[in-house]
């Protein structure tokens, strides 16, 4: 059962934090536009991404992201009613706390993973660049007892090399409690094949229908002035307190388990 970092308002913090993260390291690019379709066993969905600078915004089905890097405000835009609510969280220092004392469960055991990137040679126009068909498979190869489990991940992508362009496509990661800890050697490098416009990976398959470095239009990154805030629903501060206090309790529990 996830006690401490795996829970639904934690992931949502742990994702945001990513994502701000990335596009407040990276240099400058040029703007980006993109319209990608994602097809996960039998379901389809549209996902629009803007980016200029380090501000973005995703358009997806019935709702809008949008991060504002000069204001640093997140805003989410429900396209049904007009309305949006303004994303902020609140300090949780004993959360944070928690995170640092929760002592790890060392398994003993040793983890393999192997990286293999293979470039087909085939090459494709997409949107004027040329793109290079490149396979990468990821294969992890763990002991019994081991704390993460055998498996293997094949990409098969379509991959260009634009200046300036970029993605934020990205992995989250959810820590369990207690966090387990394997002997980890890594086999060579993840690949970096470039910018994906197709890929498809196991029951996953994505696609980039449109794709522009055309200037964008600053106001995409501002809420449109016909849309009423609304508050979106929070905890009290008593309780926002009595669940990190939980948390760190907790995590000192780790070191006496």
């Amino acid at each position: 059962m996830c006690r401490i970092v795996c829970h639904e308002s934690d992931t949502m913090k742990q994702m945001w934090s990513m994502m701000l993260a990335l596009i407040m390291t990276v240099p400058l690019p040029a703007d980006t536009y993109y319209v990608e379709r994602n097809t996960y066993a039998g379901q389809e969905s549209t996902l629009v991404t803007y980016i200029q600078g380090h501000n973005y915004r995703f358009d997806g089905p019935g709702s809008i992201t949008i991060f504002n890097a000069e204001r640093q405000t997140t805003w989410s835009l429900d396209r049904s009613r007009r309305q949006y609510m303004e994303l902020s969280h609140r300090p949780a220092p004993l959360f944070t706390l928690a995170k640092w004392i929760v002592k790890p469960r060392d398994s003993g055991k040793t983890v393999h993973i192997y990286y293999e990137t293979a470039d087909t040679g085939e090459r494709k126009d997409f949107f004027g660049y040329t793109a290079s068909h490149v396979i990468t498979r990821e294969r992890t190869v763990a002991e019994p007892g081991a704390c993460a489990l055998s498996h293997e991940i094949e990409t098969d992508g379509w991959y260009i090399n634009a200046p300036g362009m970029r993605s934020l496509r990205g992995r989250i990661t959810v820590t369990r409690d207690p966090p387990c800890r394997d002997q980890v050697i890594r086999h060579g490098e993840p690949a970096s094949p470039g910018f994906a416009v197709a890929l498809v990976r196991g029951s996953l398959k994505q696609e980039v229908l449109e794709l522009s470095s055309a200037p964008l239009d600053p106001n995409l990154f501002e809420v449109p002035a016909d849309y009423k805030r609304t508050e979106p629903p929070s905890t009290s501060w008593v309780q926002d307190f009595h669940s990190q206090w939980r948390m760190l309790q907790r995590a000192v529990e780790t070191w006496f388990e």
